[in-house]
């Protein structure tokens, strides 16, 4: 059984929930997953997003007997977890809670799955903080892995994608969506540096 780490540090300034987001089927990062939690006494929320790591850090909204989170991000199925705060070693609201990784798994249901990678056109190297925009809206943020997954509820259309870092080209392409239902691996997407930053 997973089980759940408590740890206290003098520099702390408030209690925390630690942890990391993955993907179930490929063990990879998830960036940009809303992480939030509720208490339903005071009404009040706290919510954060995974970084390109999948990491993420969000406070305790009070210490009682139990809390629960919750992970959701387009493309996938939506999860939560029940935690137990009663542990000695939080006091006067510090110290933090380190949570298993979480895994998720794909949503296919009334969707399509357009998800691939993103490389350095020169080194190979994948490029983590990648913007995936769509119709000027930015849906994706490439990982430390350079993976990003982007959902559509439209299927078998043409649909633009751009793909936008500092320092480098930017890249638009262009693909046919298949059926509802199903899960479109894209060949990887290779970024130019920009001349200016070349060395």
């Amino acid at each position: 059984m997973a089980c759940i780490l408590l740890s206290v540090s003098c520099g702390s300034r408030e209690a925390t929930y630690e942890g990391y987001v993955k993907d179930a089927e490929t063990g990879d990062p998830l960036a940009d997953v809303k992480v939030y939690t509720f208490d339903p006494e005071s009404k009040k929320k706290e919510s954060i997003q995974t970084d390109p790591s999948g990491f993420y850090r969000l406070p305790v909204l009070k210490l009682k007997k139990s809390a629960e989170i919750r992970y959701s991000i387009v493309g996938y199925k939506r999860k939560s977890q029940e935690i137990d705060t009663i542990k000695r070693g939080i006091k006067r609201g510090k110290g933090r809670i380190v949570l298993p990784d979480v895994l998720l798994n794909i949503d296919t249901v009334k969707q399509v799955i357009y998800r691939g990678k993103v490389k350095d056109a020169e080194t190979g190297e994948p490029l983590s903080g990648v913007g995936v925009t769509c119709m000027n809206i930015r849906i994706s943020t490439t990982s430390t892995c350079g993976n990003y997954l982007v959902s559509f509820v439209g299927g078998n259309k043409r649909q633009k994608m751009v793909f936008t870092k500092s320092g480098y080209a930017k890249v638009s392409i262009d693909t046919v969506l298949q059926s509802l239902g199903r899960i479109m691996n894209a060949p990887d997407l290779l970024m130019q540096k920009e001349a200016s930053d070349k060395e």
